[in-house]
């Protein structure tokens, strides 16, 4: 019984969704939820690997807009994509990681223009 529910958990991680007009892969597939109460456990930036793994996500996925986009994003530090992020997911907590992290990306864009 321990493996089916591993099993399953890895592929719900692992695996894809499509939300937002694109397909996500990985930790964006986790809810904002999940994003708070990882990062609420500890409330800093050593609340464990969940929370490192989220984070890295969400910079990894604002890098790679930025590496389409390279002219059009404001430069942020990850310490306030942090901060966006546990805003936008306490208040959205249904919201999957991607679906936030893509809002973040619209607020960098139009804050440029």
């Amino acid at each position: 019984m321990k493996k089916k529910i591993l099993a399953g958990v890895l592929c719900f991680v692992i695996g894809g969704a499509v939300a937002n007009g694109f397909t996500t892969y990985g930790h964006g597939v986790s809810s904002c939820g999940y994003w708070v109460s990882n990062r609420t456990a500890v409330n800093s930036d050593d609340d464990g690997w969940p929370s490192r793994v989220n984070r890295a996500w969400v910079v990894g996925f604002v890098s790679g807009a930025g590496y389409t986009s390279p002219s059009d994003l404001v430069e942020v530090d990850s310490s306030a994509i942090n901060a966006y992020m546990d805003r936008y997911c306490a208040a959205h907590p249904l919201d999957r990681i991607s679906v936030a992290a893509s809002r973040l990306v619209d607020e960098l864009l139009s804050t440029r223009r």
